[in-house]
């Protein structure tokens, strides 16, 4: 944590450049409202399409925040699932020369003569193209600071030789904490190709002002101490939870039937569901799935794309118990007095969102850094379980394991079979909102930023 010393006048206006992903795009979004919060002008930098998907979800955006764009250079959003591979290249290939052309021409207006460009950890190009423009550059982190930490101790480690796999290495544990080893990374670092990409993006952040992380100092403390004393490394900030909890208190109550549904429902009675935008369970998993949350008898709330929900909703019954919604405010839904747990995929945004509303999760990764974060979750944080180790060899969850995960989740007390995670996330829960209090640890470290820049 940095110490305050925030500048009378911000400084600068900063172009934010999101990495083009619902969640890293809902993450810098929730920065950028942070800084207009504090007079900082923002320009966030996106494709057509996605400047056209936002408008649509956020028709009044802050004062001193605006959305521009570039044509649509990279796949759809809607197609990114099916060739991922694909569409990174397309990032990392087709996005700069744009993007460097629209910063080329925002640069000689006298609005924009203090230019700050903050980006995703993802976009490897950002920090050097700032740099041949002779514009500050700072890296965003929109993930956990322990996946940070464990690719920026490989880099260094690797220092480009090459590493077995059962070389003893791989059992170091991540700086800072004494839960999680190298090996949990292994299925992100082997891969020639994700390896050198991973690489490229550390030392693009290396290259950079600074580092923000969209978690808060306090949840992975150790971690980011470990960070800020390696040799050379840049400032690192932690300023979230990056979440849209700005406007939760100025939006209007949630629309829709969903919404008076669960203002019927008894306090901390109501589970939900959501799995994440990107990545979908097999059609037998999410059988089974449906078939474990009537079984438990728990009242449950899930957030369904419309295909999914058209083989779901057959298996749920008429008991009334389950709804099932195509999209929902996931933190308000959160935040709402009767909803007492959340059955993740482990998306970084939804976890943070969980931990500020005090919600217990029962954890489903799918993938990418969605395991590790689940460990954190279940064995560090402590506010959770895991569904995924009830996994079977054939790689199925069964309805009967499911039903038991649910019930032991949604016990109103903490039952000695719970370990406390009820009591335990509601600590958590008073901690992300201190840090977010002036001189709390993340408007400490905001302000920090804002006179670093």
């Amino acid at each position: 944590m940095a110490d305050a010393a925030l500048a009378d006048d911000p400084p600068c206006h900063v172009v934010a450049l999101p990495y083009p992903g619902r969640g890293h795009v809902k993450a810098m979004l929730s920065l950028c409202c942070l800084l207009a919060a504090r007079g900082v002008a923002t320009t966030v930098i996106l494709t057509e399409e996605w400047v056209g998907l936002i408008g649509a979800a956020e028709p009044s955006l802050p004062a001193r925040f605006r959305l521009t764009a570039i044509p649509n250079a990279i796949p759809s959003e809607h197609g990114r699932a099916a060739d991922y591979p694909g569409f990174t290249e397309a990032v990392n290939t087709r996005m700069e020369a744009p993007v460097e052309r629209l910063l080329e021409k925002m640069l000689p207006t006298p609005e924009m003569a203090a230019v700050v460009v903050v980006a995703d950890f993802l976009l490897q190009w950002a920090v050097p193209m700032a740099s041949r423009r002779g514009v500050k550059a700072c890296t965003f982190c929109p993930f956990s600071a322990t996946n940070f930490a464990a690719l920026y101790h490989f880099e260094r480690l690797m220092a480009g030789s090459s590493l077995a796999v059962d070389d003893p290495m791989w059992d170091q544990f991540i700086p800072g904490q004494t839960c999680l080893t190298m090996r949990d990374f292994q299925p992100i670092l082997c891969g020639e190709a994700s390896r050198g990409r991973f690489e490229a993006r550390i030392r693009s952040a290396r290259a950079g002002q600074c580092v923000l992380f969209s978690s808060f100092y306090e949840l992975e403390a150790g971690v980011m101490d470990s960070l800020v004393s390696e040799p050379s490394s840049p400032r690192m900030y932690s300023i979230g939870p990056c979440i849209p909890y700005t406007t939760l208190e100025q939006e209007p109550r949630g629309k829709g039937s969903y919404w008076a549904w669960l203002d019927t429902q008894p306090a901390g009675s109501v589970l939900y569901v959501s799995l994440g935008s990107f990545h979908s369970l097999p059609p037998s998993q999410i059988a089974e799935l449906a078939m474990g949350l009537v079984t438990s008898g728990v009242k449950f709330l899930w957030a369904l794309h419309d295909q999914a929900q058209s083989q779901v909703r057959p298996l749920l019954g008429g008991n009334g118990r389950g709804v099932l919604v195509s999209w929902c405010g996931q933190l308000k839904v959160l935040c709402h007095p009767s909803v007492g747990g959340f059955l993740t995929h482990c998306g970084m945004n939804s976890v943070l969102e969980a931990v500020f509303a005090g919600v217990p999760m029962l954890t489903l990764p799918i993938g990418m850094d969605q395991p590790t974060i689940s460990r954190l979750i279940v064995d560090v944080w402590k506010i959770g379980y895991s569904l995924k180790e009830k996994m079977q060899p054939d790689g199925i969850i069964t309805r009967e394991a499911i039903a038991r995960a649910v019930e032991t989740l949604m016990s109103y007390s903490d039952l000695p079979q719970s370990n406390g995670v009820r009591s335990r996330a509601l600590l958590w829960r008073d901690a992300s909102r201190r840090a977010i209090q002036e001189g709390g640890s993340s408007s400490t470290d905001l302000n920090s930023f804002l006179s670093c820049i």
